[in-house]
């Protein structure tokens, strides 16, 4: 199960990495091997730092209905401010598995009207309409039954003193 999660949390990353490189123009390679290394590091070492100020949790899934009667799916999350500094935004991509498969991928950025105070928590509802899900996905979402898992990918974290967390860009 644990390599499950490892493929798909890698292949989510090498989405958004093959995304975001689809939207720059210009490409420049790295100029030696060590410069890829250290790169690589420096990431890794972001994505703990992004981890260890903040934890992310979906805590709920409710099937729902918007203002026309539409159906929906909301996914509730705890975000618990783990750090030494009031959080003002915080992004990352929660993707929603079931057995070993990519049901939907959802991209959230976050801006808070009002910083997330140290070891505070804040609630966080993403709703996203039944048929943005792909048609064969959708009986699975439905059904209460499912154990969906949501594997969060982070991106980045902005601190109320300006100070920034890139995990990916």
């Amino acid at each position: 199960m644990k390599f499950n999660k490892f493929i798909l949390f890698t292949t989510l990353i090498a989405s958004a990495v093959a995304l975001t490189a689809c939207n720059e123009e210009k490409k420049v390679a790295p100029a030696n091997a060590q410069a890829t290394q250290e790169k690589k590091v420096d990431a890794q070492d972001a994505k703990a730092q992004f981890e260890q100020a903040v934890k992310i949790t979906a805590t709920k899934r409710a099937l729902t209905k918007d203002a026309k009667g539409n159906a929906t799916v909301s996914i509730t999350y705890d975000i618990e401010n783990t750090g030494a500094k009031a959080i003002k935004a915080i992004h990352w991509i929660s993707a929603y598995s079931f057995e070993g498969k990519i049901l939907y991928v959802a991209n959230l950025p976050l801006d808070f009207a009002d910083a997330i105070p140290v070891k505070a928590k804040a609630i966080f509802n993403e709703t996203t309409a039944l048929e943005n899900i792909p048609a064969e996905f959708r009986s699975t979402v439905e059904s209460p039954n499912s154990n969906i898992q949501a594997i969060i990918a982070p991106m980045s974290i902005e601190f109320a003193d300006g100070s920034k967390i890139i995990a990916n860009k």
